[in-house]
């Protein structure tokens, strides 16, 4: 049987509705106010911006008219680096409000506000949704996890410090988990559907969170909660979502991709014969290495990733013991960060010698990596997380989420995504023992003479 939901009163999804438009409002707010400060020292081609790295070079020759090409500057080579959704709507401002001019990065920026302020009532409504399981859960429990979403530091930083997919990364991604839990509570096709829809819709932005729509959709069969037929047609709807770009991959690339075609660079740049664990001014790839852009514009995209993911898993093959431990090396970076600096970017001196104010912003980046980690270290090691309503899809994303980066190459950026799932799991936890220990009966005290 599935699990009961939540009760449907009108009045309780008139309470839910009031509280994701108030979280909704309040974090734009915060991020509009975190832009407003920020966007004199804001432009294109600043330092952590430039000029929007791939996303930018393939939105711009969408305008000039050159199609979906080129990553790496003017050029109409077509090419799959990245999914299509992101450097279409960029393109979409460039041809607006003009290509790389300060109104086509106050409309990038406005968008990454809107998108982290709706992810973060998406999540909030998760939030609310879970707690309302908890029996005894301390009285506004909801309202502590939309505080800590609204105002986590390494959110609001990131609206500023990295033009990228992630805001709207985010969004779908906390879409596609609210459908999820529906779909879990009642695996019903309405629901199927609802769900593999955000699936699709992530995929055109990042590919990353369909192993865990997989997951999503496999649960409710294999507890025999529903027949076959429910999740294979929605996985087909998902497959239909993605349908025209991986023909239009097909048709002008004349490779069959799914959705990205560049899993091979990555995994050369993290494993290959310079190893760079996070990408340096150094890193074998053509973002950065001349003669790898030299190499990748004379073989052309699919032969140059064909041969850089040979050249990736020779390297793999002829050290496996290489592999594992800089692969165990990634995790560490993917989760606590290059607190001691061995991967900056350029040559430089470490962050403790810099002033106060470059210190305090380090030390609240790393607070705000270690102190989910441990605490998820902590949830999982007392068995608290078994409290957790949910525990095992937030468990199943956490784990799925992160695993390419494991044995490619990490960003500190690329665990954002997972960061506000982490925060989640946590604070259940800690509210759920919370709950049990006002719970619990007083224990007797022996009488004195």
């Amino acid at each position: 049987m599935a699990r009961a939901a939540p009760s449907d009163s009108p009045a309780r999804h008139a309470d839910a509705r009031r509280a994701f438009i108030v979280v909704g409002l309040l974090a734009l707010v915060v991020r509009a106010l975190v832009v407003g400060l920020h966007l004199d020292d804001l432009a294109w081609g600043a330092d952590g911006i430039g000029l929007g790295a791939e996303l930018g070079s393939i939105a711009h020759n969408i305008v000039e008219g050159r199609g979906f090409s080129s990553p790496f500057g003017p050029g109409s080579e077509p090419t799959a680096w990245i999914a299509p959704a992101v450097p279409w709507l960029w393109a979409l401002f460039f041809q607006v409000f003009g290509a790389f001019t300060q109104a086509s990065l106050i409309a990038v920026l406005s968008f990454q506000v809107l998108s982290g302020a709706l992810a973060c009532a998406v999540l909030a409504h998760i939030a609310r949704r879970l707690i309302e399981r908890i029996p005894g859960a301390p009285a506004h429990s909801s309202a502590l996890c939309a505080g800590v979403l609204i105002f986590w530091p390494e959110s609001l930083e990131q609206i500023t410090k990295s033009l990228w997919y992630f805001p709207l990364q985010e969004l779908v991604l906390a879409w596609m988990f609210l459908e999820g839990l529906r779909w879990l509570d009642q695996p019903v096709p309405r629901h199927a559907f609802r769900l593999s829809f955000t699936a699709g819709m992530l995929a055109l932005v990042h590919p990353g969170g369909l192993p865990f729509f997989g997951v999503l959709l496999l649960i409710p069969l294999l507890k025999r909660e529903t027949r076959i037929a429910v999740p294979v047609a929605a996985g087909g709807l998902c497959l239909l979502i993605m349908l025209p770009w991986m023909l239009r991959n097909l048709t002008v690339m004349h490779a069959w991709i799914p959705v990205r075609s560049n899993f091979g660079v990555e995994l050369l740049q993290g494993n290959g014969p310079r190893a760079a664990l996070i990408q340096q001014r150094d890193s074998q790839h053509p973002a950065v290495d001349p003669v790898e852009r030299e190499r990748y514009l004379r073989l052309g995209e699919i032969e140059y990733m064909r041969l850089a993911q040979e050249e990736a898993l020779a390297c793999i093959r002829a050290d496996l013991g290489r592999f594992a431990l800089l692969s165990a090396d990634r995790v560490q970076l993917y989760w606590l960060g290059d607190v001691l600096e061995r991967w900056p970017w350029t040559p430089r001196p470490p962050w403790w010698e810099n002033g106060f104010s470059a210190i305090f912003m380090r030390s609240l980046r790393i607070a705000c990596m270690w102190a989910p980690a441990l605490l998820l270290l902590w949830a999982l090691i007392s068995g608290a997380w078994r409290a957790v309503p949910s525990a095992g899809p937030l468990l199943a994303l956490i784990v799925l989420l992160p695993l390419p980066y494991y044995f490619t190459h990490v960003q500190m950026a690329y665990s954002y995504a997972i960061r506000p799932y982490v925060i989640l799991l946590v604070l259940l936890a800690l509210i759920a023992s919370a709950a049990r220990r006002r719970g619990r009966p007083p224990q007797a005290t022996l009488a004195t003479p």
